[in-house]
């Protein structure tokens, strides 16, 4: 029987390496010591100086500056990087989907907001969905390519916009795709441990 854990001998190396990371940081994070630095911090320099002190990430906060937008940008840039590095295992494709959905609805929503109210986003969208082909799937390429379930979840958007003509359906729709799908894999998962994770991360996010 094949398990998550078993990997072509060629990648081991990376697969045992990440794991290694991934839960040296979560015990950092959860370190009681870390955890008490934070909550006394008085500022937000002082709370970075706390997270330069958790191993490999850390390392991503050595040169920041201390401004809110700049923390965000490289606490999303980490998080991608971890979940890359598990995408880019076969048996972790389907967990690395599960920690891009929230990303990607949340820019859908934005994105799908700002065409009805004909406006332009500046910033580049957190995500892993190629926005220029949203972007003409939305204006009406209908054979432009979409994954499942962002392009029915565009077009349910959509029609239910053009029908009541009320911005909040897209708010809606999107919400109610991405509780959809967190139920799937809720349901898909014959682990008990896993499936009580996805529900302790779903109410904790």
């Amino acid at each position: 029987m094949k398990t998550f854990l078993q990997v072509r001998p060629e990648r081991s190396s990376k697969y045992g390496y990440l794991i290694g990371r991934v839960r040296v940081l979560e015990k950092s994070l959860l370190s009681e010591k870390i955890l008490e630095s934070m909550l006394k911090a008085e500022s937000l320099e002082q709370a970075i100086r706390v997270i330069q002190e958790i191993p490999y990430l850390g390392e991503e906060f050595q040169a920041l500056e201390y401004r809110l937008e700049d923390l965000n940008r490289t606490l999303n840039e980490h998080h991608f990087w971890v979940v890359n590095e598990i995408a880019s295992h076969k048996l972790g494709e389907s967990l690395a989907q599960f920690f891009t959905m929230q990303f990607n609805f949340l820019s859908l929503k934005l994105q799908l907001k700002a065409f009805l109210a004909k406006k332009n986003i500046e910033k580049p969208l957190m995500g892993t969905l190629q926005w220029s082909r949203i972007l003409r799937f939305i204006n009406g390429e209908a054979g432009e390519f979409v994954p499942e379930p962002y392009r029915s979840a565009i077009q349910e958007a959509m029609a239910l916009y053009e029908k009541y003509s009320n911005i909040q359906a897209v708010e809606l729709v999107m919400d109610r795709f991405y509780l959809a799908e967190l139920l799937k894999f809720y349901s898909e998962s014959s682990n008990k441990v896993i499936r009580n994770w996805y529900l302790a991360y779903v109410v904790l996010s």
